[in-house]
């Protein structure tokens, strides 16, 4: 059995939502991640660390910028935009898939256009907390490149940071008010039980004409019950089907 439910199955269960979940990735200090993970405070991954409330703050307002400027009109007096209709605010799991997009880049693992242009919007509105020593000491011909290695960096933490974040707020949960799932489940079992029970007694039985049930066997090598031709003929009376 699978359940199709939607998300608003959940609001009485006593679990935190998008909102609050997006609260707590983005405004969240890094400091129970960094003992959790045991990032070192001298590391190279404790500084991309720092930053990634950084890069979370900059993905949210290019975002929720967009959404706004999104779908413009002409009106009798100039220009108006209709702004997204799906959503209003950037959520946490938007910005999850926006690192993802980075991080894919960074990789090799994406041919997008669009992906390529988006993180050149991110590196160009970054400010100097995209840059390291190896960048600011790097050839102009070569900042670029520099500034997308640490972006690429940074996004390996964020990422991490919001799956162990939405796991952290999640995990304690004990869900109320689902029993009923719970209920119909065990109902479907049971109902699901008896439908295979009484298939598996019709498929054991051939009937005839209107009389009595003709056992079946496969014809093939004795004991099995299959052979290439999958050929069903009545069984012999005289044995005994197993």
């Amino acid at each position: 059995m699978l359940l199709f439910l939607g998300s608003g199955v959940s609001f009485d269960s006593g679990m935190p939502g998008v909102e609050i979940l997006t609260d707590l990735v983005i405004g969240s200090n890094t400091d129970l991640y960094r003992a959790a993970v045991a990032i070192d405070e001298n590391s190279r991954a404790n500084s991309d660390l720092s930053k990634v409330q950084d890069l979370f703050r900059l993905l949210r307002d290019l975002d929720e910028g967009y959404m706004e400027k999104i779908a413009p009109y002409k009106t009798k007096d100039g220009y108006d935009k209709t702004g997204s209709i799906a959503r209003k605010r950037a959520n946490y799991e938007n910005i999850f898939y926006y690192v993802e997009q980075i991080l894919a880049c960074g990789q090799g693992l994406s041919d997008n256009a669009s992906s390529a242009s988006f993180i050149d919007t991110i590196v160009r509105q970054a400010g100097s907390w995209l840059k390291s020593e190896e960048s600011r000491n790097a050839e102009p011909e070569d900042l670029d490149a520099a500034l997308n290695v640490n972006l690429y960096r940074i996004a390996r933490q964020a990422k991490g940071f919001i799956e162990w974040t939405v796991a952290e707020a999640l995990g304690p949960t004990d869900p109320k008010k689902m029993d009923y799932i719970v209920d119909f489940a065990q109902a479907a079992r049971i109902v699901f039980e008896s439908r295979v029970r009484t298939a598996a007694r019709q498929r054991a039985t051939k009937r005839t004409g209107g009389g009595a049930a003709t056992p079946v066997r496969y014809r093939g090598v004795p004991g099995n019950t299959r052979n290439a031709h999958h050929e069903i003929v009545p069984a012999d009376p005289r044995r005994t089907i197993a």
